[in-house]
């Protein structure tokens, strides 16, 4: 149906128009439509206002703001912030990720944070002080109680930058808003000291113990899990894709009395690599799971393709993080010494942490857990240092009557360069 135009104006040529229309109850107001150089379709809006006068300095005004933005690249269209994060999570369908699970948490946080804090507004009006104070407002705002991380702002935020540069790319914005990140904390990744290690592992004999046989059954699932991941330092999503396929044994050198090792083939964050387990005890743990599955399946073997972590169906466990919650809930070990609450990573960590303490180059360490030395120095420096005491305190002839001599030579040569310090020294010396 044909719009009625009533008391129609025309100012630069036709890109100005202003009228009123005759197929609404209030006729009273002006619309004005805009044509804009070097852009495609038509701007309507309603000036608001009755009055001719007010309704053209209404029309130039917006007429002025749009052909600038788009002279600067841009677009006149209001794009809602909402509505283009749904159009940017359509894309992410496309897009490679290492792992369905990284692409689902992605997807969930831009159904969260960023759509609760902007909703509707206009994308292209989104500044850098817009983001100052989304920043300071998701500081406010954590997922759970306590006080949010620095780490995790920052790694949301990177995501964001990620969004705007593709919204660029769309031309739906002409530039990309400054992002200011918070600086990185280094926390100490929470892990089990070797006492809480202890506890956990010798609570795990009566943790599997359940009158229920589908508790009985998780639990051994659960605690062969533990003991897998602690001694291997492999990645929650690589266990969750292993397979019995992955698993080798590493021969031991000709005359060697050592059982074999095992060696796990993984796929991570960081490609495909072969990890050697801290101990030949991993093939217990798996081979405890393999007899689960036996019994499961009839007294076959599970197929080489299936899954080692999986429900009795075969079907992959996507979380054993309630259970895992439950177990350190039980055997009083949530918390480590600095107050950090424990999770399944900090078995990853509980490895790296053993392996540097027990003398591992962490180059070596690096390789065989798909992370960087840097990494390895940023989180577990403290560790490191504990590892390199024998090589820090190495002496030449070095034993007990040594060390005494060592002591008293100190005390007299200082005391002949700088006076009567040598009580001082023994006291440093000795600490």
């Amino acid at each position: 149906m044909a719009v009625s135009i009533l008391d129609k104006n025309e100012f630069l040529d036709g890109r100005i128009v202003i009228y009123r229309r005759g197929d609404i109850g209030d006729k009273s107001n002006f619309s004005v439509r805009l044509r804009i150089p070097k852009a495609s379709g038509y701007v309507v809006r309603s000036s608001g206002t009755s009055d001719l006068h007010e309704a053209r300095k209404f029309a130039e005004e917006l007429y002025d703001e749009l052909r600038l933005k788009v002279m600067a690249g841009g677009t006149w269209r209001d794009h809602p912030f909402d509505k283009i994060v749904e159009d940017y999570k359509k894309e992410l369908d496309g897009v490679f990720f290492k792992t369905e699970g990284e692409r689902r948490e992605v997807k969930a946080y831009f159904s969260n944070y960023p759509v609760r804090y902007f909703g509707s507004k206009s994308l292209g009006k989104i500044d850098e002080t817009e983001i100052d104070e989304f920043i300071r407002w998701r500081f406010k705002n954590p997922i759970r109680e306590g006080k949010v991380q620095a780490n995790y702002v920052r790694a949301e935020l990177h995501l964001l930058k990620k969004f705007f540069i593709w919204a660029q790319r769309k031309n739906i914005i002409p530039v990309v808003p400054a992002i200011k990140r918070p600086k990185a904390v280094k926390n100490r990744r929470p892990h089990f000291d070797p006492r809480d290690w202890n506890k956990l592992t010798r609570h795990l004999r009566e943790f599997v113990k359940h009158e229920n046989s589908v508790v009985a059954r998780d639990r051994t699932m659960l605690a062969n899990y533990v003991l897998v991941l602690a001694n291997t330092g492999i990645r929650v999503g690589e266990a969750r894709n292993l397979k019995w396929r992955d698993i080798s044994e590493i021969s031991q050198p000709k005359g060697s009395s050592d059982p074999p090792n095992i060696a796990l083939h993984v796929k991570g964050k960081t490609g495909a690599r072969e990890v050697v387990s801290r101990t030949p005890d991993v093939k217990q743990y798996l081979a405890r799971i393999l007899e689960l599955r036996k019994k499961e399946l009839d007294g076959k073997a599970p197929p080489l393709d299936s899954l080692v972590f999986c429900h009795k169906d075969g079907k992959p466990i996507h979380s054993f993080k309630k259970s895992f919650g439950a177990l350190l809930k039980s055997a009083k070990v949530e918390v480590d010494t600095h107050g950090q609450r424990r999770t399944i990573y900090s078995l990853r960590h509980t490895y790296a942490t053993f392996r540097l303490m027990e003398g591992v180059h962490q180059f070596v360490l690096a390789r065989n857990m798909g992370t960087s030395v840097a990494m390895l120095e940023s989180f577990y420096g403290h560790t490191s240092n504990i590892a390199a005491a024998k090589e820090l305190t190495k002496n030449s002839g070095y034993n007990s009557s040594a060390k005494t001599r060592s002591l008293k030579w100190i005390e007299v040569s200082w005391s002949r360069f700088f006076g009567q310090v040598g009580s001082e020294v023994k006291v440093y010396s000795g600490c």
